[in-house]
């Protein structure tokens, strides 16, 4: 089977944040009495931001977990990601090389680079303050509180993300269709921690898709605007959305 690039898919808009957000950073020193749970920050601005490998990963997880294939090596693995080489989301996300390879083993596998990027997203603001959210611990039996703080970026922020879909194969065009399903599993569980308390609940908004062709990059050809989009509902449903992409 030939693998040859033919074209790039952008996938361009905003993650705006419906509830506060922790995606926890590290802190070399802490003082007594400050922060412990403090939120990731790009260390040029000093703002809070989005890892690529965060957002990626849990689209991932998602979707893996929405396919029985994928979920059944997930648990065969005592929970490490799957990567069989062959279910959607390793065709998608990527997979290391099998432990112990046979030549149909390979052959089955997807051929060719991992075909998606996921940049860092970064805040649209220029100053942003962050909110401190106290929770304690309870222990069952004598009612002792364990207070502790958890530094959160408020509602409301938002972030510009990018991702980049490269397609080598005819079945890559019906894969992209797959990962708009991955961002719509995102929206309606949590990005970051402490999801199951409120935490991390995320809308994409004002989509742009583009396509730029082999071509753009080696005759200036121009890109082509698939579409923008106010949120992820608006998006054409499959079949329409497969036609335009195409």
């Amino acid at each position: 089977m030939t693998i040859q690039f033919q074209a790039n898919l952008l996938l361009k808009g905003t993650i705006y944040c419906e509830t506060g957000l922790h995606i926890g950073g590290t802190s070399e020193d802490i003082e007594i009495g400050g922060l412990e749970n403090i939120v990731i920050r790009d260390p040029k601005t000093n703002l809070p931001f989005i890892p690529g490998s965060s957002l990626k990963g849990k689209m991932r997880t998602l979707l893996e977990l929405s396919y029985k294939d994928s979920s059944e090596n997930i648990i065969n693995s005592g929970g490490d990601p799957c990567k069989c080489g062959k279910c959607i989301p390793c065709k998608i996300f990527g997979s290391s090389a099998p432990d112990n390879k046979t030549s149909t083993e390979d052959n089955n596998r997807q051929q060719g680079p991992t075909r998606l990027v996921v940049r860092d997203s970064f805040t649209t603001a220029n100053d942003l303050e962050t909110e401190l959210k106290f929770e304690n611990t309870i222990n069952r039996i004598t009612s002792k509180a364990n207070p502790r703080n958890m530094e959160r970026v408020p509602r409301g922020t938002e972030f510009k993300f990018e991702m980049i879909f490269s397609i080598y194969e005819d079945e890559d065009y019906s894969n992209f269709l797959k990962l708009l399903d991955s961002m719509k599993l995102l929206e309606d569980s949590y990005l970051g921690g402490s999801g199951t308390r409120g935490y991390g609940q995320i809308q994409f908004k004002d989509i742009s898709i583009l396509k730029r062709s082999v071509e753009y990059y080696t005759s200036n050809a121009e890109e082509l605007k698939i579409g923008d989009f106010a949120t992820l509902s608006d998006v054409p449903k499959d079949d329409e959305l497969l036609a335009k992409i195409k």
